[in-house]
């Protein structure tokens, strides 16, 4: 396998390394903040599933968001592009 190759691998593994961790914190986040609210206000367990949920939520944009990178013949716009009708 060429330098180049291995370069590719190393910064994939690097993307999905930190996906991961983005997921993972996303859930734990969410899950953290609900349980603090719930002791707060005393609704248990309604804001631990809600936020729980909102994690679960930015977990799967996450995710979606790198799947996207990897879809062929999409190419990428700047910021300021505008959509073609």
């Amino acid at each position: 396998m060429s330098i180049v190759g291995r370069k590719e691998q190393w910064r994939s593994l690097g993307a999905l390394s930190a996906l991961g961790i983005e997921v993972g914190a996303a859930v734990a986040i969410g899950a953290w903040f609900g349980y603090y609210l719930d002791g707060r206000f005393h609704t248990q367990p309604w804001l631990l599933l809600l936020f729980t949920g909102f994690g679960v939520a930015a977990a799967g944009k996450a995710v979606w968001r790198e799947l996207k990178k990897y879809q062929p013949g999409k190419e990428k716009k700047a910021p300021g592009d505008r959509l073609e009708q």
